[in-house]
């Protein structure tokens, strides 16, 4: 008896290569029950077809050449559960090539482990939120990096210290300018309407942390277009 590989398949897989890679794509548009379906199969048959498009592409995924990342993270299930995503930010070459299981700074360094000494020192930029367990992996493991930090997460930041002001403001000054100010410090200062510009031009006056901080932000912005973690410790110790 002789035994020949057929070019269509694997060993005693029953679905051909093109029909795992038919499923597959259609299980990234659908769930795998609803491919299952539609399809007339079962979800094992599209799991095992997912899981063999995947291990065929982790094969032969190269990280060279990665000099920017991005980490996030995404709730999963109920009760917040999250899991760490890492991807690379450089032109064509969008994809996962990390995840773990909740955000922690160990989470993180797992990654990098992975990722290699080597790769991590070439790293050129890293974009990431305001969690502090991913600024504590960021510096541990790529201190060289340009650290971009989200801006929406600074301006809900700066907001929320604005809300902590109010009330201490109020008690000091018989018009608290504050109550109503949140709107302008959140727009951007092109997108300001006439009466939000005056209003700005008076929260400008305040020495006040929320007012240096959210200054300092459209300062940043608009010397480099990012607000960056070199510039955070100054940012966040006025501001705190």
């Amino acid at each position: 008896m002789k035994v020949e590989a057929l070019p269509w398949g694997q060993g005693k897989e029953r679905m051909t290569f093109s029909y795992q890679t038919y499923l597959a794509c259609w299980a990234r548009r659908l769930s795998w029950k609803e491919t299952a379906d539609i399809f007339g199969t079962s979800r094992d048959t599209v799991f095992r077809a997912v899981k063999s498009v995947v291990d065929y592409g982790l094969a032969r995924r190269s990280l060279d050449g990665v000099t920017e990342i991005g980490i996030d993270e995404m709730a999963v299930f109920k009760g917040h559960p999250y899991l760490t995503l890492v991807y690379p930010l450089n032109a064509g070459a969008r994809r996962l090539i990390g995840y773990g299981s909740e955000r922690r700074v160990k989470t993180l360094l797992r990654f990098f482990r992975k990722f290699g000494n080597k790769r991590s020192a070439q790293l050129n930029f890293v974009c990431s939120d305001l969690w502090a367990p991913f600024l504590k992996g960021i510096a541990k493991k790529a201190p060289q990096a340009l650290n971009i930090l989200d801006r929406f997460r600074i301006m809900r930041k700066i907001d929320e210290i604005r809300r902590n002001e109010v009330k201490p403001f109020k008690e000091t000054y018989q018009q608290n300018i504050l109550a109503r100010s949140r709107w302008p410090l959140l727009e951007r200062p092109e997108n300001l309407a006439e009466n939000q510009t005056v209003r700005m031009s008076e929260l400008l006056k305040l020495n006040l942390a929320s007012i240096k901080g959210d200054a300092l932000c459209v300062r940043i912005s608009k010397g480099s277009g990012t607000i960056h973690a070199q510039m955070r410790r100054k940012s966040f110790s006025i501001i705190g």
